[in-house]
C-alpha cells in the first residue's frame, strides 16, 4: 500500500531477471545493491495497539488505539493492516488522530470502510483491517515532512478503530506482520536520501478483549414486604386469635394474684393494673366467643 506508492527503488533489481547474464552486469549490479544497503536504516520502529477497556458486553462497543514508536526514525507512511476475528467484532468507524492523513482506501481523508475492512467469506476469524497513513499535504497533494518520537495509543494515537462486540468470547487483534518491506502487511516507511525502506522491526503486543454477556439489572422492589402486627383481642391468653374456653381455663387460674405470686400472668391483666381481678373478667366476658 503506502510502500508500494513510495518504493521507487524496486525497478533497480529487474536488471537480475532481465539482462544479460555477463560477468561486468553482474559485477555492476552488486555494486548498486551495496550502495543501496548502506542506505537502508537498521528496522528499529514498532506499531502499538492499546484500548481503555479489555472487557465489554456484547451489543457495547470499544476504541482500539493504534500508536507508533518511531525510535528516531523519520516516519513519512505507515500500513495499518490488522487481523480480527469478524465472528466476534464488527468494525463501526476508524478516525485519524495525528498530522498523518490517509491515502489508501478513502477520499477527502475519510477512511472507506467498505474497503478497508475486508470480511473472509470462507473463515470470518481471519478477516483484516487494512489501510494507509501518509504525511502529505492533500490541498497540493505532496509530501510533507515525517514523523519522529512516540506515538501513545491512548493519549496520541495515529487512529482510533471502533468495535461492536456481537458475541461472547476473547476477541484477539493483533498486526500482520510478514517481515521488512513486504507490502501485503504492516509496514512503517522512512525516507533515507529519498529511498523509501521499511523501518518495523516488531508489530507489538496482541490485544485481547473479552466480551460477555451483558447482566441485566435486579429490579428494585417498589416497598418492602411488612408482616402485620396481630391486634390484641383482650381475653385472647393464647394469642391464636380466638377466645373460647381454653383462654377463660388460663384466665381463671390467675384470678386474684399480683406480680410475684406464683400463679401471676401479666397476659391475664388485661387493664394492667398489677392485680387480676373482677374488672378483668368482665373484659374477658365480654370478648368471650371471638
Amino acid at each position: 500500500m503506502i510502500l508500494n506508492f513510495l518504493f521507487v527503488r524496486r525497478g533497480r533489481f529487474n536488471y537480475l531477471f532481465f539482462g544479460l547474464l555477463t560477468f561486468l552486469l553482474t559485477i555492476f549490479l552488486s555494486t548498486r545493491i551495496i550502495r543501496l544497503n548502506a542506505q537502508t536504516p537498521t528496522p528499529s520502529s514498532e506499531l502499538l495497539m492499546n484500548t481503555p477497556t479489555n472487557q465489554i458486553n456484547v451489543g457495547d462497543t470499544a476504541e482500539v488505539s493504534i500508536g507508533m514508536n518511531t525510535n528516531g526514525r523519520v516516519v513519512t507512511g505507515v500500513d495499518v493492516v490488522i487481523n480480527f476475528d469478524n465472528n466476534l467484532l464488527d468494525v463501526v468507524g476508524i478516525s485519524l488522530g495525528t498530522p498523518f492523513k490517509t491515502i489508501v482506501p478513502g477520499t477527502n481523508n475519510v477512511i472507506d470502510l467498505t474497503k478497508a475492512v475486508k470480511i473472509n467469506s470462507t473463515d470470518p476469524s481471519h478477516s483484516i483491517i487494512d489501510f494507509g497513513l501518509l504525511a502529505y499535504d492533500p490541498s497540493t497533494n505532496t509530501p510533507t515532512e515525517g514523523l519522529t518520537g512516540s506515538f501513545d495509543p491512548l493519549n496520541n494515537p495515529l487512529a482510533t478503530i471502533t468495535f461492536r462486540a456481537k458475541t461472547v468470547g476473547q476477541a484477539t487483534l493483533s498486526y500482520k506482520f510478514d517481515g521488512n518491506n513486504m507490502t501485503t502487511d504492516s509496514n512503517i516507511v522512512s525516507d533515507v536520501s529519498g529511498t523509501p525502506s521499511d523501518v518495523m522491526i516488531q508489530p507489538g503486543s496482541a490485544l485481547i478483549i473479552g466480551i460477555i454477556e451483558a447482566i441485566p439489572p435486579t429490579p428494585t422492589p417498589s416497598g418492602i414486604p411488612t408482616t402485620p402486627t396481630p391486634v390484641l383481642v383482650l381475653g385472647d391468653m393464647d394469642g391464636n386469635g380466638h377466645i373460647n374456653i381454653f383462654d377463660y381455663n388460663s384466665f381463671v387460674a390467675t384470678f386474684n394474684t399480683h406480680p410475684g405470686d406464683t400463679h401471676w400472668n401479666s397476659l391475664a391483666d388485661f387493664n394492667t393494673d398489677n392485680i387480676i381481678n373482677i374488672f378483668d373478667y368482665n373484659l374477658l366476658v365480654s370478648n368471650f366467643g371471638k
